[in-house]
């Protein structure tokens, strides 16, 4: 399946990166669905072009790490699951329907 994650504005996830060295922004990276294009919106659905909308594909048991630096910041956020069958028919990359979600601040 996929988790989608996004914060709330613009700019928003600058100083969250992919990597313990903290070299890779998650803004426009793979995992950046808001980018058209970009493997993830290719692969799960283009996010809304506005800031930035994470598409993380996991296998069951599967966790996937996200750093955030001192100077970093992720103030609030949503974040929702979709299966691959359902992703398959048609994305949620742009936000959840009919779903739970989780919310955070």
């Amino acid at each position: 399946g996929v988790v989608f994650c996004r914060g709330p504005v613009e700019g928003s996830l600058r100083g969250v990166f992919l990597d313990a060295g903290l070299t890779t922004p998650v803004v426009k990276s793979e995992l950046d669905c808001a980018v058209p294009g970009s493997p993830a919106a290719l692969r799960f659905g283009e996010g809304v072009p506005q800031g930035c909308t994470l598409a993380v594909g996991l296998l069951r048991g599967e966790r996937r790490c996200l750093y955030i630096s001192r100077e970093g910041q992720w103030p609030s956020g949503a974040c929702w699951f979709q299966d691959s069958a359902s992703n398959g028919k048609a994305s949620l990359a742009k936000g959840p329907q009919f779903m739970s979600e989780v919310e955070f601040t």
